[in-house]
């Protein structure tokens, strides 16, 4: 290539190409290299071929492209779960949210949230926030995260957690007063005292009766439960 001179004395060259470890062009006479992001080592460069006396020389380019240090850089903020979900801090989610280009190991050096809806807990280094049951809305959290370098990043989370649809819960009626071959009867609300569901509280109704062991039972039009043992 530095043999390839017009007469003038100014190398000549047609077209740039097969760039490695990065992007070739050219631009108002100049040749202009652009590696690729995080990329660093002996192997990049790009071939340029060269008109000469009517005939086309082609070359190599060598790039030598140094390492520098990349800062750690937030790349997340946003966190989707669903109820009584806990988030577990670990190395997976860290790099979902942060990023650093040398490749470095990333922590979480604290991490804290404003939030009265569960508690965060440390457990071998590794941060996790446990919901209290049944809560479900938005949460936020301010963290510190560290490099394996030392280089400390501060950053905040948005997390929303979508509500499910918890099951009605009903304690059991026990009646210890029977008397045999005598029907026993109860109201449906004193039925349904002790029932419960997590979204709608005690706005639940009665559903029916499903099965009787030992006995014939019936809902009558006052809403009172029969059973005739």
């Amino acid at each position: 290539m530095a043999e390839a001179f017009d007469k003038d004395d100014l190398p000549l060259f047609s077209t740039v190409k097969e760039a490695a470890h990065g992007s070739v062009r050219v631009d108002n006479g100049e040749i202009i290299f652009t590696p690729d992001a995080d990329y660093a080592g002996d192997d990049a460069g790009f071939m340029v071929e060269v008109k000469n006396n009517g005939e086309t020389e082609s070359g190599w380019v060598e790039v030598k492209v140094e390492n520098v240090a990349d800062k750690l850089e937030i790349i997340g903020d946003r966190l989707y779960l669903r109820e009584d979900q806990s988030i577990v801090f670990n190395n997976e989610l860290v790099n979902s949210l942060l990023r650093d280009g040398d490749g470095t190991a990333i922590t979480l050096k604290e991490i804290n949230t404003t939030s009265s809806s569960g508690e965060i807990v440390n457990k071998d280094g590794v941060f996790s926030f446990i919901p209290k049951e049944n809560w479900y809305g938005a949460a936020e959290f301010d963290y510190t995260a560290v490099a394996a370098d030392g280089e400390e990043l501060s950053g905040h989370i948005y997390a929303s957690f979508a509500p499910e649809n918890d099951r009605p819960e009903a304690e059991i009626f026990r009646y210890d007063d029977g008397v045999e071959d005598r029907e026993v009867q109860i109201t449906v609300s004193e039925l349904m005292a002790g029932a419960d569901d997590v979204e709608d509280g005690d706005n639940i109704s009665f559903g029916g009766i499903h099965s009787v062991v030992n006995g014939n039972a019936w809902v009558d039009e006052n809403d009172i439960i029969h059973l005739r043992p």
